[in-house]
């Protein structure tokens, strides 16, 4: 028994010599910066217009391609529990943060804190935990992505890596697409790392490229496969949605179009919306100053390493540069349904840290300094914009329950025991960017998601009653409230929160939400 001890006490041993300190770094850094980032959202019921669907869902949505996405998010059960769900969440991008350092060869601290610190407080992550109880699925995506591409790197020739590499994509994109665009950056910023290193062999490059081919191919074909064989067996169709029923569709003409919403996705991101609008705000400064600061380390680590008179790397480094856009936007490029937001952004984080990476390897002292200072800065400013956005979300979550406890009474003083049914007409939704919210042109990468209200519709406004508050009135479908607005009963009634915005019709109560001009959105 002695003995037996002593072997587990020994592998446990050996297991923890295996786990490197930069990667428990890397690890704690994520975890605890992503604590401080989204702890406001963990530690309330933030509801946002797509929770209210999902307080209790199996986020089984085959239609919409994310054919693994139920099986991703089984561990945090059916229910929307934002610690729970949270805390997994932080797990998968601490984990992440380990397999990126790895990847990148980070090493000194200050390097592999801000490697953490970038991806759980980055605004893509942000956007991703308005919507906890997906979040967690999603970020095991993402870290499926790091691992495929971890198996994948160059001159590795492990033979067993490239068919797992190519799985690990497979149920990466099977939970949630865009995290493809996560493995292609990742990947393609470890070869640009390779390519600007003097001492690596040319030819494993050379290989590496011919690689990806089968990887990727090979991955996104078993994808489409199993998507396509668990929709004929479901008999289901492929979902609207995004464009999901469109793939393939996007001809030559539509190209240029996809290049167009590709350039304009990528500045509204990075610099919070357009400038000129909304006037240079502290995030979109510390941007533009990164991309400066990136775009000046990888001209000097260029130079440094004798590019110019390697005219084949120079040539791989400029395709390279080039594809990154691309493939950060590249399912603009699949369908013409497809409308990038804030959660399918998050690819964008690996170039900050391959700042990191560059200033590392081809360090100078004023140039290290300031990457580190400048990531750090964005870094506060990404977890900073995360709690402001949670407060505003808090906000519209009162101003929401508010105005339906307000309705609920007109209702009920209006019930003389009959009214079993309701409906709402009317509404718009509103963001608080497009409300002119104080401050939300501050959050703008981030804020478009955030609503005034979620009473702004007939569906959302009946999920609130019905989901949260349990009011025991059972919602009209479509057919029944296309029925009741064409029968001009509503056509009179002013609009919430004025006298007779409330009326009961037969057995229904009916609310007269108030209109959003199309100019407003």
């Amino acid at each position: 028994m002695e003995r037996q001890r002593e072997k587990e006490r020994d592998l446990l041993t050996r297991c923890r010599e295996q786990i490197r300190p930069e990667w428990k770094t890397a690890f704690l850094s994520a975890f605890l910066i992503g604590l401080a980032a989204h702890l406001y959202k963990f530690t309330n019921t933030l509801y946002n217009h797509d929770a209210l669907y999902c307080v209790y869902a199996s986020n089984d949505m085959v239609e919409f391609g994310r054919w693994f996405l139920a099986a991703a998010t089984a561990p945090s059960s059916m229910f929307d529990l934002p610690w729970f769900n949270g805390l997994l969440t932080l797990l998968y991008i601490a984990l992440t943060a380990a397999v990126a350092a790895d990847i990148f060869r980070l090493r000194r601290p200050g390097a592999l804190i801000l490697c953490g610190g970038l991806l759980a407080a980055f605004p893509a992550v942000t956007s991703t935990i308005f919507y906890e109880y997906l979040s967690d699925g999603f970020m095991l995506s993402m870290l499926l992505a790091a691992l495929s591409v971890r198996l994948n790197l160059v001159g590795d020739r492990t033979k067993w890596h490239f068919p797992v590499s190519a799985l690990l994509l497979c149920l990466s994109c099977g939970i949630y697409q865009a995290y493809v665009s996560f493995a292609l950056l990742l990947s393609m910023s470890h070869f640009i790392l390779v390519l600007l290193d003097p001492e690596r062999d040319i030819r494993d490059c050379r290989r590496w490229i011919g690689r990806q081919f089968l990887i990727y191919g090979g991955g996104l074909l078993l994808y489409y496969g199993v998507w396509k064989l668990r929709l004929a067996l479901l008999g289901l169709g492929a979902a609207s949605y995004q464009g999901m029923d469109q793939i393939g569709a996007l001809g030559p003409a539509g190209l240029l179009g996809a290049v167009k919403e590709m350039a304009q996705t990528l500045a509204s991101f990075l610099l919070g919306g357009n400038v000129f609008v909304y006037g240079w705000t502290l995030y979109a400064a510390l941007n533009a100053l990164f991309l400066l600061l990136l775009t000046g380390a990888l001209v000097y680590a260029a130079a440094k390493s004798g590019l110019l008179k390697k005219p084949e790397r120079l040539a791989l480094l400029a395709l390279s540069l080039l594809s990154l856009p691309f493939f950060a936007c590249i399912w603009l490029f699949v369908s013409p349904g497809v409308s990038y937001h804030g959660v399918m952004l998050q690819s964008l984080c690996i170039l900050y840290i391959l700042l990191l990476a560059l200033a590392e390897r081809w360090p100078r002292a004023w140039t290290r300094s300031a990457s580190g200072l400048l990531l750090a800065a964005l870094v506060f400013k990404f977890a900073l914009m995360a709690n402001a956005a949670y407060f505003e979300m808090e906000r519209c979550n009162r101003r929401t329950l508010m105005e339906a406890t307000e309705m609920l009474t007109r209702i009920h003083l209006q019930d003389d025991g009959s009214v079993t049914r309701i409906a709402f007409v009317g509404g718009g939704e509103q963001s608080i960017v497009a409300a002119g919210v104080p401050g939300a042109e501050k959050l703008m990468a981030v804020a478009h998601q955030v609503s005034m209200t979620l009473l702004y519709d007939h569906t959302h406004a009946s999920l609130l009653f019905t989901n949260v508050l349990d009011s025991g009135y059972v919602p009209l479908d479509d057919g029944e409230l296309e029925a009741l607005i064409a029968s001009g009963q509503t056509a009179d009634m002013p609009a919430w929160p004025l006298e007779g915005s409330v009326r009961v019709i037969g057995d229904t109560a009916v609310v007269r939400l108030p209109d959003v001009p199309e100019s407003a959105e």
